[in-house]
Formats: C-alpha cells, sequence, structure tokens
C-alpha cells in the first residue's frame, strides 16, 4: 500500500500560518500548530521545505514589526499584550530559520509549553507598571542599554499563570545575549508582588547580558556575598540572589 502523501497550494499554507500568528489564546495557538504540524508531516520533502519558508517569512516578518513599536521611547524595549503575547513568542521557542528537525523540535517544544498555562491565579503586572519598572531600571543603571543594545527587550504579558513559575526570562532565538521576559499571572504571591517579580526577571536579563552564560555569575559578585550577604549554597540560589539584588535597587 502506497502512503497517501499530501500535496497542497500556497493559499493553504498561508492559511494555516495565518491562523497561527492571529492566535489571541494559548487554545488557539496549540490548535492551528497542531493543523500547521498535520499537513507538514504529512507532504513530500519539497512541500515541507515550503511550509516551513512560509512559516518562518512570516514569523519574522511580524516580529520586525514589534520592534517598531520602540520608537518614541526613553528605552529599547517593547511590550507585547496579552492577546499578541501567544503568537508573539513563537521565535522564542522554534528555531528560524532552521531545518526539518530543527522545525519539528521547536513546534513540539512550543506544543509542550502551551500545556503549562493554567487559567489565572493572581493579578498580572499591569503595562504602566511594567513601564514604570522599565524607566527606573534605566534611569538607575541604563540597565535595558546593557541588556538591549540592538534589538529591543521584549517582554510579553500572558493572560496565564504558569504551573511552575511565576514569570519566566528566556533567551531570544538566534541572539547570543539577548533576552526575553514572559510576564505572567503569578501563581503564588507569598514572598513577593508582581512588579518585583517583573524587576527580577530583568536582573536575570542584566545577569545574562553580563556574562553571555546564566551560569556564569557576574564579576564580583560571589566576592561580594562572601563578605556582605548569607551565603548561596547552590548555583541555582545564587542565579536568584543576584536577580532579587538588581531588582531591590531600583523597584
Amino acid at each position: 500500500m502506497t502512503e497517501d502523501i499530501t500535496r497542497i497550494d500556497d493559499r493553504e499554507i498561508d492559511k494555516l500560518v495565518a491562523d497561527i500568528l492571529e492566535s489571541r489564546s494559548i487554545a488557539a495557538l496549540k490548535m492551528s500548530l497542531k493543523a500547521l504540524m498535520r499537513l507538514y508531516e504529512n507532504s513530500e520533502s519539497m512541500h515541507g521545505f515550503i511550509i516551513r519558508e512560509r512559516f518562518y517569512s512570516a514569523v519574522k516578518n511580524r516580529d520586525e514589526a514589534y520592534q517598531k513599536r520602540t520608537q518614541g521611547l526613553k528605552y529599547n524595549a517593547v511590550i507585547i499584550p496579552p492577546e499578541l503575547s501567544p503568537s508573539a513568542m513563537i521565535p522564542a521557542y522554534i528555531k528560524m530559520d532552521g531545518n526539518h528537525h530543527d522545525f519539528m523540535d521547536g513546534v513540539n517544544r512550543l506544543l509542550r509549553i502551551c500545556d503549562e498555562f493554567v487559567e489565572p491565579i493572581y493579578p498580572a503586572v499591569t503595562e504602566p507598571e511594567i513601564r514604570a519598572v522599565l524607566g527606573a531600571a534605566q534611569r538607575a543603571f541604563g540597565m535595558i542599554d546593557i541588556i538591549a543594545p540592538n534589538d529591543p527587550l521584549r517582554l510579553y504579558r500572558l493572560d496565564y499563570s504558569h504551573t511552575a513559575h511565576n514569570s519566566e526570562c528566556g533567551i531570544l532565538n538566534g541572539n547570543s545575549r539577548q533576552s526575553v521576559v514572559f510576564l505572567y499571572h503569578p501563581r503564588e504571591k507569598s514572598v513577593y508582588d508582581s512588579v518585583f517579580i517583573c524587576a527580577h526577571e530583568l536582573g536575570h536579563a542584566l545577569h545574562f547580558a553580563l556574562t553571555g552564560d546564566i551560569d556564569i555569575l557576574p564579576d564580583g559578585f560571589d566576592r561580594f556575598n562572601e563578605s556582605f550577604a548569607p551565603k548561596f549554597e547552590t548555583l541555582k540560589s545564587k542565579q536568584e540572589g543576584f536577580a532579587d539584588a538588581a531588582a531591590e535597587d531600583y523597584s
């Protein structure tokens, strides 16, 4: 029995890609990604290549549009609103211009991430509060210039809580020292509020910008703590300690 290989036209590809980019919720993004993957997995190799290229091109064009949102601001950062964040976070999980295996791995990774979101628990940081944190960080240390010397820092506001994290700082695809910040509705609020959480994630972004490796602490941090602060027993606690220290200075 010969396998039924799907042959597709450009309009079908464009429609599926548009559905992904127009997703306004995690559920819609997941459904649209799965629809594209079904078509991709049942296509001939040449059609698969076309699907990938159309997808990469559309996502990059959308991403370039977000960069223009920094015009007129006093710092190089863009805040992506909740209705656009599900699809806007694609480049943080899927390698743009990747091969077949990169594409499959990236889409499957993003689908797994989609399953980690739940309905909002505690109130999330607001856009005015985020702008206040960014402004304070920039005035105090020129921090945004350090974090985002070229491409703007992206902060994604998502109307969800996460099963494991109050918010996250990740690495922007294709840039060795550029971070992205994902701001969720906190899942717990026993210690910090949402504004401090936002400042804390900027601390992680600063750490990565300074060292290029989250496992390497900024120069002098260990020496400082040996003299003045409690000892951190693990690398993870040092990472969190640096982010907290940076946040305390301007939040």
